[in-house]
């Protein structure tokens, strides 16, 4: 394997296919993916009531579903041998795009979902007494 330091492998326009254990690994976890953002849409349609549960999962499966067909399509672009598509930056750019993704989906259920939570609840108790 090249010289993963190297601008020329990360730039290069025709890079060499992956050996088998690398190609099945970066196959599953992008499956995974996908299978994930289907799982998700369960979750959607179990947490119809709760908007804020259901905007979490929503976000979970536009993620997982994004990613893992856009990775899916760069290994499939990479092992085929087409040109701009099969760059290894790209696929680096993929997984930190995702990296941020999950840290925005966590920032989200973290911070803002109990906020809205505390909200609800003040509003519920004012409307009880109206």
């Amino acid at each position: 394997m090249h010289n993963l330091l190297t601008l020329n492998y990360w730039f290069n326009l025709r890079p060499e296919p992956w050996l088998l254990a690398s190609f099945r690994l970066t196959v599953i976890a992008f499956g995974v993916m996908v299978i994930l953002g289907f799982l998700a849409n369960l979750f959607i349609k179990k947490n119809k009531e709760d908007n804020l549960k259901k905007k979490f999962w929503n976000k979970v499966r536009n993620m997982c579903l994004f990613i893992g067909l856009v990775g899916l399509g760069l290994v499939f672009a990479r092992q085929e041998g087409f040109g701009f598509l099969g760059m290894p930056f790209l696929l680096l750019l993929v997984c930190l795009w995702a990296i941020f993704w999950a840290y925005s989906i966590f920032r989200y259920m973290i911070r803002v979902v109990p906020e809205k939570r505390e909200e609800q609840k003040k509003k519920e108790e004012k409307e009880k007494y109206l």
